[in-house]
Protein backbone atom coordinates (compact mmCIF):
# COMPACT_ATOMS: atom_id res chain seq x y z
CA UNK A 1 0.00 0.00 0.00
CA UNK A 2 1.27 3.14 -0.98
CA UNK A 3 0.34 7.05 0.45
CA UNK A 4 1.10 10.44 -0.13
CA UNK A 5 1.67 12.64 2.98
CA UNK A 6 1.62 16.39 2.39
CA UNK A 7 3.41 18.91 4.97
CA UNK A 8 0.88 21.79 5.46
CA UNK A 9 0.62 22.69 8.48
CA UNK A 10 3.73 25.64 9.02
CA UNK A 11 3.74 28.95 9.32
CA UNK A 12 5.91 31.03 7.10
CA UNK A 13 7.55 33.86 8.13
CA UNK A 14 9.22 34.13 4.96
CA UNK A 15 6.15 34.07 2.76
CA UNK A 16 4.07 36.38 5.05
CA UNK A 17 0.82 36.43 7.20
CA UNK A 18 -1.43 34.37 4.00
CA UNK A 19 -1.82 30.79 4.08
CA UNK A 20 1.17 29.69 1.70
CA UNK A 21 -0.41 26.39 0.95
CA UNK A 22 -3.91 28.26 -0.92
CA UNK A 23 -1.92 31.03 -3.26
CA UNK A 24 -1.94 30.40 -6.82
CA UNK A 25 0.27 28.73 -9.40
CA UNK A 26 -0.76 28.36 -12.53
CA UNK A 27 -5.07 28.99 -11.18
CA UNK A 28 -4.52 26.27 -8.50
CA UNK A 29 -3.57 26.32 -5.32
CA UNK A 30 -0.39 24.86 -4.38
CA UNK A 31 -1.99 22.35 -2.16
CA UNK A 32 -4.70 21.38 -4.52
CA UNK A 33 -1.25 20.90 -7.64
CA UNK A 34 0.88 18.82 -4.98
CA UNK A 35 -1.69 16.49 -3.85
CA UNK A 36 -2.71 16.10 -7.65
CA UNK A 37 0.52 14.96 -8.45
CA UNK A 38 0.42 12.40 -5.92
CA UNK A 39 -2.98 11.19 -6.07
CA UNK A 40 -2.29 8.94 -9.32
CA UNK A 41 0.33 6.87 -7.38
CA UNK A 42 -1.21 6.38 -3.81
CA UNK A 43 -4.09 4.27 -2.19
CA UNK A 44 -4.28 7.29 0.37
CA UNK A 45 -3.88 10.82 1.20
CA UNK A 46 -2.77 12.67 4.37
CA UNK A 47 -2.43 15.93 5.20
CA UNK A 48 -0.75 17.14 7.86
CA UNK A 49 -2.23 20.62 8.94
CA UNK A 50 -3.20 22.68 12.23
CA UNK A 51 -6.89 22.47 13.37
CA UNK A 52 -7.56 25.93 12.46
CA UNK A 53 -6.39 25.10 8.55
CA UNK A 54 -8.76 21.87 8.30
CA UNK A 55 -11.91 23.31 6.88
CA UNK A 56 -9.88 25.91 3.95
CA UNK A 57 -7.60 22.78 2.74
CA UNK A 58 -10.56 20.87 2.99
CA UNK A 59 -12.64 23.33 0.52
CA UNK A 60 -9.48 23.66 -1.94
CA UNK A 61 -9.17 19.88 -1.96
CA UNK A 62 -12.95 19.18 -3.22
CA UNK A 63 -12.72 16.47 -5.42
CA UNK A 64 -9.12 15.49 -4.95
CA UNK A 65 -9.19 11.22 -5.22
CA UNK A 66 -8.30 9.36 -3.13
CA UNK A 67 -10.56 11.81 -0.73
CA UNK A 68 -7.92 13.47 1.52
CA UNK A 69 -7.85 12.50 5.37
CA UNK A 70 -6.49 15.05 7.68
CA UNK A 71 -3.62 14.60 10.34
CA UNK A 72 -3.76 17.41 12.80
CA UNK A 73 -0.63 18.70 15.04
CA UNK A 74 -0.98 18.32 18.24
CA UNK A 75 1.35 21.01 19.07
CA UNK A 76 1.04 23.55 16.48
CA UNK A 77 4.14 24.87 14.36
CA UNK A 78 6.62 22.23 15.98
CA UNK A 79 8.43 21.94 12.61
CA UNK A 80 7.79 19.87 9.17
CA UNK A 81 9.74 16.45 10.94
CA UNK A 82 7.04 17.08 13.29
CA UNK A 83 4.36 17.41 10.93
CA UNK A 84 5.64 14.64 8.60
CA UNK A 85 5.22 12.21 11.84
CA UNK A 86 1.98 13.15 12.57
CA UNK A 87 0.81 12.15 9.15
CA UNK A 88 3.10 9.46 9.33
CA UNK A 89 1.42 8.02 12.70
CA UNK A 90 -2.11 7.11 10.87
CA UNK A 91 -0.97 5.24 8.04
CA UNK A 92 -0.75 1.83 7.74
CA UNK A 93 1.05 2.34 4.18
CA UNK A 94 4.23 0.60 3.51
CA UNK A 95 5.72 3.51 2.16
CA UNK A 96 4.53 6.89 2.26
CA UNK A 97 5.97 9.61 -0.72
CA UNK A 98 6.31 12.74 1.53
CA UNK A 99 6.24 16.12 -0.16
CA UNK A 100 5.41 19.70 0.84
CA UNK A 101 2.28 21.80 1.13
CA UNK A 102 4.73 24.44 -1.66
CA UNK A 103 5.91 22.22 -3.89
CA UNK A 104 3.28 23.27 -7.45
CA UNK A 105 5.74 21.36 -9.91
CA UNK A 106 5.85 17.83 -8.77
CA UNK A 107 6.09 15.63 -11.32
CA UNK A 108 3.52 12.41 -11.08
CA UNK A 109 5.76 10.36 -13.19
CA UNK A 110 8.61 10.93 -10.74
CA UNK A 111 6.52 9.99 -7.93
CA UNK A 112 5.87 6.76 -9.42
CA UNK A 113 9.32 5.89 -10.17
CA UNK A 114 10.09 6.64 -6.90
CA UNK A 115 7.90 4.31 -5.63
CA UNK A 116 9.18 1.46 -8.04
CA UNK A 117 12.99 2.46 -6.94
CA UNK A 118 12.60 2.31 -3.22
CA UNK A 119 13.83 -0.49 -0.79
CA UNK A 120 12.85 -0.96 3.06
CA UNK A 121 13.78 2.84 3.83
CA UNK A 122 12.65 4.55 0.50
CA UNK A 123 13.94 6.07 -2.48
CA UNK A 124 14.96 9.94 -2.43
CA UNK A 125 15.62 11.86 -5.27
CA UNK A 126 18.99 13.30 -6.44
CA UNK A 127 17.74 16.59 -8.58
CA UNK A 128 21.10 19.21 -9.79
CA UNK A 129 23.65 17.40 -7.59
CA UNK A 130 21.67 17.33 -4.19
CA UNK A 131 19.00 15.19 -2.99
CA UNK A 132 15.83 16.58 -2.11
CA UNK A 133 13.67 14.84 1.07
CA UNK A 134 10.65 16.37 0.33
CA UNK A 135 9.31 14.74 -2.68
CA UNK A 136 11.31 11.62 -1.29
CA UNK A 137 9.55 8.42 -0.55
CA UNK A 138 9.76 6.95 2.44
CA UNK A 139 9.98 3.28 4.28
CA UNK A 140 7.09 4.42 6.74
CA UNK A 141 8.81 2.30 9.68
CA UNK A 142 12.13 3.77 9.56
CA UNK A 143 10.93 6.91 8.54
CA UNK A 144 8.62 6.92 11.80
CA UNK A 145 11.48 6.00 13.87
CA UNK A 146 14.06 8.19 12.04
CA UNK A 147 11.18 11.39 12.20
CA UNK A 148 11.01 10.57 16.52
CA UNK A 149 15.16 10.64 16.94
CA UNK A 150 15.25 14.35 14.47
CA UNK A 151 12.53 15.55 16.79
CA UNK A 152 13.99 14.02 19.85
CA UNK A 153 16.53 16.15 19.48
CA UNK A 154 15.11 19.41 18.44
CA UNK A 155 15.86 19.31 14.42
CA UNK A 156 13.65 20.26 12.42
CA UNK A 157 15.18 19.22 8.81
CA UNK A 158 13.89 16.17 6.70
CA UNK A 159 17.77 16.21 5.78
CA UNK A 160 18.26 14.66 9.12
CA UNK A 161 15.80 12.40 8.96
CA UNK A 162 17.23 10.62 5.57
CA UNK A 163 20.56 10.77 7.43
CA UNK A 164 19.17 8.17 9.71
CA UNK A 165 18.55 5.74 6.73
CA UNK A 166 19.21 4.08 4.06
CA UNK A 167 17.34 4.66 1.06
CA UNK A 168 17.72 4.46 -2.37
CA UNK A 169 18.89 7.51 -4.23
CA UNK A 170 17.49 8.51 -7.57
CA UNK A 171 18.72 10.70 -10.19
CA UNK A 172 15.83 12.85 -11.28
CA UNK A 173 16.31 15.61 -14.38
CA UNK A 174 14.38 18.24 -13.35
CA UNK A 175 15.07 19.70 -10.76
CA UNK A 176 11.77 21.93 -11.02
CA UNK A 177 10.17 19.35 -9.94
CA UNK A 178 10.95 19.71 -6.68
CA UNK A 179 10.49 23.57 -6.44
CA UNK A 180 9.85 25.13 -3.06
CA UNK A 181 7.90 28.30 -2.77
CA UNK A 182 9.29 29.93 0.29
CA UNK A 183 8.75 33.34 -0.31
CA UNK A 184 6.50 36.04 -2.63
CA UNK A 185 9.67 36.08 -4.61
CA UNK A 186 9.76 32.40 -5.26
CA UNK A 187 5.59 32.62 -6.11
CA UNK A 188 6.03 35.39 -8.48
CA UNK A 189 9.03 32.91 -10.41
CA UNK A 190 7.08 29.83 -10.08
CA UNK A 191 3.77 31.97 -11.86
CA UNK A 192 6.05 33.21 -14.57
CA UNK A 193 7.49 29.27 -14.98
CA UNK A 194 4.39 27.13 -14.95
CA UNK A 195 3.84 27.08 -18.34
CA UNK A 196 7.06 26.18 -19.70
CA UNK A 197 7.11 23.88 -16.95
CA UNK A 198 3.80 22.18 -17.66
CA UNK A 199 5.12 22.15 -21.69
CA UNK A 200 7.94 20.19 -19.99
CA UNK A 201 6.22 17.57 -18.51
CA UNK A 202 3.89 16.80 -20.97
CA UNK A 203 7.16 16.30 -23.14
CA UNK A 204 7.97 13.42 -21.20
CA UNK A 205 5.18 11.73 -20.62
Amino acid sequence: MRAGVLVAGGRSEAFGPAEKALATVDGQPMLRLAATALAPHVDELVVNCRRDQREVFAEALEGVAPEPRFAVDPRPDAGPVAGALTALRTTTASHAVVAACDQPFLDPGTVDALFEAANADGAIPRAAGTLRPFGGVYGVTPAKEACEAVVARGGESMREVVSFLDPAVVAVKRAASFLSVDTRADLAAARRDAPATAETRARSE
